[in-house]
C-alpha cells in the first residue's frame, strides 16, 4: 500500500468512526429524553390494580436483595465503608417512605457527614428493580438498621415512582430534607 492509498484509508476510517459516533450519540440522546408517558401509564395501572392487603413483607427476600445490591458498599452489618456511609440509624431510614424510595430508585449524591466521616460520592439508583423488590429491601434495611419499623408497602413504592417518573438524576440530601451531618 503506497502512502497516498494509506492516507485515504485512514481518512475514510476516521470519517466512518465519526459517523458511527454521531449516530450513537443521537440514539442515546433519544433514549435519554424518552417519553415517560408510557411508564407513567404503566405504573398508574399497577397502582389501580393493587388490592388492599395484597403486599406481604418478605424480609428474607429483602436481605438477599441487600446482599446483591447494597452490601458491597454499606457492609454486611450496615456500618458502611470508606466509600459509603453507615445505614445504622441513618436519617434516610427514619425519613418518610417516599424519601427512602426516592433514594433507592434514583440514588443520592452530595456531601454528607456520618459519624465524623465525610462522604462525597454518588449512590446509584436502582430504578430497574421491580417495585415489589424495592418494598422488600426498604423494609429489610429499616428493620435491620433503624428503629423505624414503619412498613413500606408496594403501593407506597409505586406511588413514589409515579410522582418522580421523569426524574433522571440522583437526589441530593437538600432536595430530600435529609441532614447532611449527624
Amino acid at each position: 500500500m503506497d502512502k497516498k492509498t494509506s492516507t485515504k484509508f485512514v481518512i475514510s476510517f476516521m470519517a466512518a468512526l465519526v459517523a458511527i459516533s454521531l449516530v450513537l450519540a443521537w440514539v442515546m440522546g433519544r433514549n435519554y429524553s424518552k417519553d415517560t408517558s408510557k411508564e407513567r401509564k404503566r405504573i398508574a395501572e399497577q397502582v389501580k390494580a393493587l388490592e388492599d392487603g395484597s403486599y406481604t413483607v418478605d424480609l428474607s427476600r429483602g436481605e438477599r436483595l441487600y446482599g446483591q445490591f447494597c452490601m458491597r458498599c454499606h457492609g454486611v452489618d450496615g456500618q458502611g465503608s470508606a466509600s459509603a456511609p453507615t445505614l445504622v440509624n441513618s436519617p434516610a431510614l427514619t425519613a418518610s417512605d417516599e424519601v427512602l424510595v426516592k433514594i433507592l430508585s434514583n440514588g443520592m449524591k452530595g456531601k454528607i457527614e456520618r459519624s465524623g466521616r465525610k462522604y462525597d460520592l454518588v449512590m446509584p439508583g436502582f430504578k430497574m428493580i421491580p417495585a415489589i423488590d424495592l418494598a422488600h429491601v426498604s423494609n429489610y434495611i429499616r428493620t435491620k438498621f433503624s428503629k423505624n419499623s414503619e412498613e413500606v408497602t408496594l403501593k407506597d413504592v409505586l406511588e413514589t415512582k409515579l410522582k418522580s417518573v421523569e426524574r433522571k438524576k440522583a437526589w441530593t440530601p437538600q432536595e430530600l430534607n435529609i441532614p447532611v451531618k449527624n
